[in-house]
């Protein structure tokens, strides 16, 4: 009898942890899907960026637009306006009327684009659907970092249906950033100007820092 009971605890523990393995399998097979594709696509999303501060106070908050085509993208909110061609960068600054110009790393690029940060490190985490977090709305997904980080976790919310991307929350220590999107659509007609920076579109006294 004794037995007995070894041999079915070992069969529920072997069960149980096949059962986590395909969850984690599954969570992250969702997040390469997504990545795949929006490569595919162009996109545009409307979103808001939320920073919270260690006591999960609100420190700022930040509205705007996000394209993506290929590896070209552009962040526009009232402050800041990021575009990037695939080679340069511009960061313009509109409370200093400032624009600078670089051609940066890959990693530098994560910093900016929620779509390149979750490509840099779906192959370098531990994936799986964020336990206790049961949606009917959403994939809940939990990534975390097994190379060196900024942050300790990315929690991740991709909806069910239409595989847009909901949310993406950076737990870092002493921070939290929270940017939620919505209207998310794929095919959009963007034109490759949309991802460099018009000077023209500016004031004429905008000052240039190149640091390329």
């Amino acid at each position: 009898m004794k037995r007995q009971m070894i041999y079915c605890l070992l069969f529920f523990t072997a069960f149980s942890t096949s059962l986590f393995a395909q969850s984690d399998r599954q969570a992250g097979q969702i997040i390469a899907d997504f990545i795949r594709s929006v490569e595919q696509n162009t996109v545009q999303a409307e979103f808001e960026m939320t920073m919270l501060d260690e006591n999960n106070r609100v420190t700022q908050v930040q509205n705007g637009i996000f394209r993506m085509k290929g590896n070209k993208f552009s962040l526009i909110t009232d402050d800041i306006h990021i575009f990037f061609d695939e080679k340069t960068h511009w960061t313009y600054m509109d409370a200093v009327g400032e624009v600078t110009i670089t051609e940066p790393t890959g990693e530098e690029l994560t910093d900016v684009n929620p779509i390149f940060l979750l490509r840099q490190y779906q192959n370098n985490s531990t994936i799986r659907f964020a336990p206790g977090s049961n949606s009917a709305e959403n994939h809940n997904i939990e990534m975390t970092p097994n190379v060196l980080a900024d942050f300790s976790k990315i929690f991740v919310q991709i909806n069910k249906k239409n595989q847009n991307l909901s949310s993406i929350r950076l737990i870092s220590q002493g921070y939290t950033m929270q940017v939620n999107f919505r209207n998310f659509r794929r095919g959009v007609n963007i034109s490759d100007s949309s991802f460099v920076f018009d000077k023209s579109k500016y004031d004429a006294d905008v000052f240039i820092n190149d640091l390329r």
